[in-house]
C-alpha cells in the first residue's frame, strides 16, 4: 500500500480535513424535519496500517431500509446534547463501540432522507487502531458489520451509479461493489463525498456524481 493512503488517518491529513468541515453545523437541519445523525467511522486494523471505513446491514426485522447498508446512527433523543451526540450514542447502542473511543473530525452538511422526512447530519469521525473482533452487535438493528479499505472504496472498478424512480428521476447517486452487500442510496451518497474529503490530493479523486453528467438528463 502507498504511503498515500497510510496518511489518511495521519495529524497532518486530519487538520486538513479538520479545517474543511469547520463552517458546517451539527445544529442545521430543514425545518419541520426529523433530526437524526450517523457516524462515518474510520479505522485501522490492530497491526495493519490500511485505513478501512465501517459500515453496518440493518436487521431484516426493521421495518424501514431494512438489510440495506448503513452507517451507524438515527433520530436524535430528548437527551442528547447535540447531533454529533446523537451519532455517538447510537453507535454504541448498535456495534458497543465507546464514544471515547471516537475522535471526531466534524460535521458534513445536513441531507434529506429519501422520503423527505428526516434531515440527516453525518458525523467523520476515527477510532484510531481498532479491532472489528470487539464490536457487540445489537441484533435487533444490525444484521451484519463489515468494513472495506478506503484504497478499495476509491478504485474506479468499484464503482456505478443509479438513478431513482420519480420524484428524483433526475438525480444519479453512487454505488459501491465488492462487499457483502452494495452500498448506495444516501449511504453512497455520503461516502462518495467522504472520499472526496479525506483522499489527499495525489489520490485525484472525483466523486462519482461529477463523473456522470448526463444521467437524468432528457
Amino acid at each position: 500500500m502507498s504511503g498515500t493512503f497510510r496518511n489518511i488517518l495521519s495529524p497532518a491529513n486530519k487538520a486538513r480535513v479538520v479545517e474543511l468541515l469547520k463552517g458546517n453545523r451539527a445544529s442545521v437541519t430543514r425545518r419541520g424535519h426529523k433530526r437524526a445523525a450517523v457516524l462515518v467511522p474510520m479505522f485501522t486494523q490492530v497491526g495493519k496500517d490500511a485505513p478501512e471505513i465501517l459500515f453496518t446491514i440493518r436487521s431484516s426485522t426493521l421495518t424501514h431500509h431494512r438489510g440495506q447498508v448503513s452507517f451507524p446512527g438515527g433520530v436524535m433523543d430528548e437527551g442528547d446534547q447535540s447531533l454529533v451526540d446523537t451519532a455517538l450514542r447510537e453507535t454504541e447502542e448498535e456495534l458497543g463501540i465507546n464514544p471515547e473511543q471516537v475522535t471526531v473530525w466534524g460535521c458534513l452538511p445536513a441531507m434529506p432522507d429519501r422520503e423527505g422526512t428526516a434531515s440527516i447530519v453525518p458525523v467523520l469521525g476515527s477510532l484510531g487502531e481498532f479491532d472489528p473482533a470487539s464490536i457487540i452487535r445489537n441484533e435487533d438493528e444490525v444484521e451484519e458489520a463489515f468494513h472495506l479499505s478506503v484504497q478499495h472504496l476509491s478504485n474506479p472498478v468499484n464503482h456505478s451509479y443509479t438513478r431513482f424512480s420519480k420524484p428524483l428521476s433526475s438525480l444519479h447517486f453512487p454505488v459501491f461493489h465488492g462487499g457483502p452487500s452494495r452500498i448506495w442510496g444516501l449511504t453512497g451518497f455520503i461516502l462518495d463525498t467522504v472520499l472526496s474529503l479525506v483522499l489527499p490530493s495525489e489520490v485525484n479523486y472525483q466523486m462519482i456524481s461529477d463523473r456522470y453528467p448526463h444521467v437524468g438528463q432528457r
